[in-house]
């Protein structure tokens, strides 16, 4: 698993890469990203990676709200970005 550090947006903008990279679909920052579904319908992410990742989340909005960033404009960002260039490969 991919240890993350969130310091910057730029820190914030790579977490979001990797969690839609990995998991393929659209998400909310505000889910619970240790329940999302994946094609099964069982949770995409094992226990300890989910909560991992939720913890990194939280991270993310503690920085976002300690230095005015919106992390849903940023994910918008990041996610629309990821979804053009899949869609031009």
């Amino acid at each position: 698993m991919k240890l993350f550090h969130i310091y910057s947006e730029d820190s914030i903008r790579s977490f979001l890469k990797e969690i839609y990279n990995t998991y393929q679909h659209p998400f909310d920052p505000a889910d619970d990203i240790q329940i999302l579904p994946g094609e099964s319908g069982l949770p995409f992410f094992k226990n300890q990676e989910g909560e991992y990742l939720d913890s990194i989340m939280t991270q993310c909005f503690i920085y976002g709200i300690l230095n005015d960033l919106n992390i849903y404009r940023i994910a918008n960002e990041v996610q629309s970005e990821i979804f053009k260039n899949k869609a031009v490969a």
